[in-house]
C-alpha cells in the first residue's frame, strides 16, 4: 500500500494532467472537433479576460453597489 501511495505522492502532476486530457478527449469525441475548439477557445478568452480585467476589490465594490 505504501508503494501506491507514493507513486500517487510523487506523480500528481502527471495524474491530473492524464485525467485532464482523457476528459478533453471524451469532450472531443463527444461534441466534435470544431465544437470543441470553439468551446476551448471561448473558455480561453473568459479566463484571460477575467484574469486582466476583474480584480476582487471590483466584484466586492459591484456587490456593494458601490
Amino acid at each position: 500500500m505504501d508503494n501506491i501511495e507514493k507513486f500517487f505522492k510523487e506523480n500528481v502532476g502527471m495524474i491530473i494532467g492524464g485525467l485532464i486530457a482523457f476528459v478533453l478527449i471524451l469532450f472531443v469525441l463527444e461534441v466534435g472537433v470544431v465544437k470543441s475548439l470553439i468551446i476551448i477557445i471561448a473558455v480561453i478568452c473568459g479566463i484571460i479576460a477575467g484574469k486582466r480585467f476583474l480584480t476582487y476589490d471590483k466584484i466586492k465594490s459591484f456587490l456593494k453597489g458601490k
